[in-house]
């Protein structure tokens, strides 16, 4: 079982950041997948009481995190493949509608940013580190929302966002033989768009997100 070290926080930070810092130890995988997580344990660690831990727990399963049974107490989640399923069925829905938003609404120089976001994509690529191409890649999708102009439809990808970044720490996107197919695939979707061109680059982009569910199953399910 793997021991999450975690800092104790400043009393003037508690409010802010005592969701974070769990959030955080999950995704980093300082926990493993369906350890239990102990409210005493966790309060010690962080310096505060068990009530800002209870709440925190509460926040995280609300974000698909964690899960509580009232009976055996709460652990972090393990996704299934069905898990897998929904999570990237949805997610394609939402990218798509954002892309196709973007075509219609966006300004040029709004575009140049996701001109930005393929290089930085790029240049973690070169660099070989898998983490930071991980990252990279969530700022990227992530940025897409920012442009569509749609603040529903921002704030659903918002509570699916941690989900995807517990796929990642899982390692479920990455049986792809290399980074180099999806920055290919950033590249054709950012050319689409700059043509103006929604049916292709929603083409593109559900292909992209169909691509990554397809590693995520395979990950999730090795048998």
């Amino acid at each position: 079982m793997a021991i999450a070290s975690l800092q104790p926080l400043r009393k003037s930070l508690l409010s802010e950041n005592v969701v974070g810092s769990i959030r955080a130890a999950i995704l980093e995988g300082a926990f493993d997948l369906g350890q239990r997580l102990v409210e005493t344990e966790l309060a010690d660690q962080l310096g505060v009481s068990r009530g800002p831990i209870r709440e925190a727990l509460r926040l995280l399963a609300a974000e698909g995190l964690v899960v509580i049974n009232v009976h055996r107490g709460t652990f972090v989640v393990e996704p299934a493949v069905a898990d897998v399923e929904e999570i990237y069925s949805l997610r394609e829905a939402l990218e798509v509608l954002a892309v196709q938003r973007i075509v219609k609404l966006a300004e040029d120089k709004e575009i140049e940013e996701l001109v930005e976001g393929v290089r930085r994509f790029q240049a973690a690529s070169d660099s070989g580190q898998a983490e930071k191409v991980v990252v990279v890649n969530m700022e990227f999708h992530s940025r897409l929302f920012k442009l569509a102009r749609h603040s529903r439809l921002s704030q659903i990808w918002a509570t699916l966002e941690s989900q995807l970044h517990l796929c990642n720490s899982m390692g479920l996107e990455r049986p792809r033989s290399s980074s180099a197919r999806p920055f290919d695939d950033h590249l054709k979707i950012l050319d689409a768009i700059q043509r103006r061109d929604a049916e292709e680059a929603c083409r593109l982009m559900s292909r992209h997100i169909q691509d990554a569910a397809q590693a995520a199953r395979e990950a999730a399910n090795p048998s």
